[in-house]
């Protein structure tokens, strides 16, 4: 169990520092066009982010 907290709290870590360049870029730069970063694009990589975590935790489960 604490691992999965740890990496809960790591995902969300990186989410967090994620959207805080994003306002900071926003901010910056006010036509938002950043990179060609949209927010979905965003949002996409934070889920294949959290996927990715999860199927490490579940690979680590099924081995034991």
């Amino acid at each position: 169990m604490p691992q999965s907290i740890k990496a809960i709290l790591s995902v969300a870590a990186l989410v967090l520092i994620l959207v805080g360049l994003g306002f900071v870029i926003s901010r910056i730069m006010p036509d938002g066009r950043v990179l060609a970063f949209t927010w979905r694009e965003l949002v996409a990589v934070i889920l294949v982010s959290i996927a990715i975590v999860w199927s490490r935790q579940w690979r680590r489960r099924l081995r034991r």
